[in-house]
C-alpha cells in the first residue's frame, strides 16, 4: 500500500493541489515521523505567509494507489491486521522449523 501526501495551498479565494510525495506505509510509527519532519520544515514559510496576510494552509490527505482517500481510522486497522497476520505467521514458520529441526535429531 501506498499513501499520497498532497499539499494544498490556499490563497485568497483561489486553492491549488499538488501531490508532492509518495511512500510506502510500513508502519504507524514511521508515517508519524514523515509527517512531523515535514511540517517542521513547512513551519518558517507558514508563519511568513501568515505575517504578510496571505491564506496558507495544509491539508494532508491518505490515498491508495487509485487515488481513493483512506480515512486515518482505516489506515490503523491496515497496519494493525496486517502487523498481526505478519506476527501469526513468523511464530507459525518458527513453530514449523524448531518441529522439523527436533525431527531431523
Amino acid at each position: 500500500m501506498t499513501w499520497g501526501m498532497i499539499l494544498k495551498l490556499y490563497a485568497g479565494k483561489e486553492e491549488k493541489s499538488i501531490e508532492i510525495a509518495k511512500y510506502k506505509v510500513i508502519n504507524s510509527e514511521r508515517l508519524e515521523k514523515i509527517l512531523a519532519r515535514f511540517l517542521d520544515e513547512q513551519k518558517e514559510q507558514l508563519e511568513e505567509e501568515t505575517r504578510e496576510g496571505r491564506g496558507w494552509g495544509i491539508e494532508i490527505k491518505l490515498v491508495d494507489e487509485n487515488k481513493r482517500e483512506i480515512s486515518l481510522k482505516n489506515l490503523h486497522e491496515l497496519i494493525y491486521e496486517q502487523e498481526e497476520l505478519k506476527k501469526t505467521f513468523t511464530m507459525t514458520t518458527r513453530a514449523v522449523g524448531k518441529i522439523l529441526t527436533e525431527g531431523m535429531s
